[in-house]
This record gives structure tokens, C-alpha cells and sequence, in this order.
């Protein structure tokens, strides 16, 4: 009995540490002109701005030191592969060859801490090894390569540099 309490004791204290040290990630699409490739449909689009706005807060929330913000401007979004039409019922597929069309979003960002800022840039994150690297393990649900691309990306900019 004494076990398990100290078991749930310490699951409890790990969950509430990891959220007091996380930080923050804003996000917000500047849409002036369209996107080269967040999708095809209207839906399409939303989803993908969701599920990269969803990625990116989790990384602040994994990698960011407690009061730290970091203000990304998504600027433009070239997803990876090709979409083609396939014949019959109108669908479309995503086609993926390495060296062609790999991920890219282009964006800015700044980082602030305790009031000033601390960093900021404008970057176009691609990946043009994006098929050699990935492995679905790493990664679950819709944007993959993306989603690894940021992952790499999030964590050469701003992961902690302590433990």
C-alpha cells in the first residue's frame, strides 16, 4: 500500500513540475497572400493550421524554460510531396519523392523572458532528407515530416540548454 502511494505520489509531482516549467508558444497565421501548400480544400487548410498551431505549443510546453514566450508568425507553408488527382471518384493523394518538394514553412519568431526579448529571426525550416529520416514511431496523426521537421528545428532554437 505504502508503494503504490509513493508511486502515484511521485507521477503526481512529475506532472505538476513538467506544467511549472513550461513556456508558452503564440501562434498566428499571416495569410496575406495565400499559402503555396497547406492544402487543397478550405478544410484541408484549417486542419493543417490547427494541427501545426496544436505542435508548436506542445513543443513550448516541452522545451521551454517557465516564463519564457515564444511568438511565432507562420508566414507561408509548403507541405511535403505533391498532391495528384487519382482517376474514378474525385480524391486526391499526397506523393512524396525525396529532394522534391520536402517540408517547408517559412515564419518569424521571437522569444521573451521576463519581459524583453531575448531573440528573434525569420527562417524558412525545410527538410530535404525528410524521407530518410523519418520513422513513424516518432511520430502520430496528420503532418508527419512536418511535425519532425519542427521537432528538429524547435529543438536547436530553443531547448534548454540544462537537464
Amino acid at each position: 500500500m505504502c508503494i503504490k502511494t509513493s508511486v502515484v505520489a511521485a507521477a503526481c509531482l512529475a506532472v505538476a513540475g513538467a506544467a511549472h516549467a513550461a513556456g508558452t508558444v503564440e501562434v498566428s497565421f499571416i495569410d496575406s497572400v495565400p499559402f503555396t501548400d497547406a492544402g487543397i480544400a478550405r478544410y484541408d487548410k484549417e486542419a493543417t493550421l490547427q494541427t501545426l498551431e496544436q505542435h508548436l505549443k506542445s513543443l513550448g510546453q516541452r522545451h521551454l524554460a517557465d516564463g519564457q514566450t515564444l511568438k511565432i508568425e507562420v508566414l507561408d507553408i509548403d507541405l511535403a510531396g505533391r498532391t495528384r488527382w487519382l482517376s474514378g471518384p474525385a480524391y486526391e493523394v499526397r506523393v512524396m519523392k525525396d529532394w522534391v518538394d520536402p517540408p517547408r514553412i517559412s515564419l518569424r519568431y521571437s522569444l521573451h523572458a521576463d519581459g524583453r526579448e531575448i531573440r528573434s529571426d525569420a527562417e524558412t525550416v525545410s527538410d530535404f532528407g525528410y524521407l530518410n529520416r523519418f520513422t513513424s514511431r516518432r511520430v502520430d496523426g496528420p503532418l508527419p515530416y512536418e511535425k519532425q521537421m519542427l521537432d528538429r528545428w524547435f529543438r536547436e532554437r530553443f531547448a534548454e540548454s540544462h537537464p
